[in-house]
């Protein structure tokens, strides 16, 4: 069975980017077709000194599980 694609603006899955933080480090994200991986970085003086500080990750199953057993759904309830 062929794995199901996530098309945003255009972009097929996996996608990547990363978001530069004002301290020094950046945040690499990494979107597929089962979630979604967050990364920290140190920024070195060249890619391969980066330091890695930590990585999360959920799949989108596990975010929809959490969404809906938080208190989200009872802020909803509320409006």
């Amino acid at each position: 069975m062929d794995e199901p694609t996530i098309t945003v603006e255009g972009c097929a899955s996996p996608i990547r980017f990363s978001v530069n933080l004002d301290d020094g480090r950046y945040l690499s994200i990494n979107i597929t077709h089962e979630g979604v991986i967050m990364k920290v970085y140190l920024r070195g003086f060249t890619p391969e000194t980066d330091t890695h500080l930590g990585t999360v990750g959920m799949t989108f199953d596990e975010w929809a599980d959490d969404i809906l057993s938080s208190d989200v759904i009872t802020m909803i309830n509320k409006s």
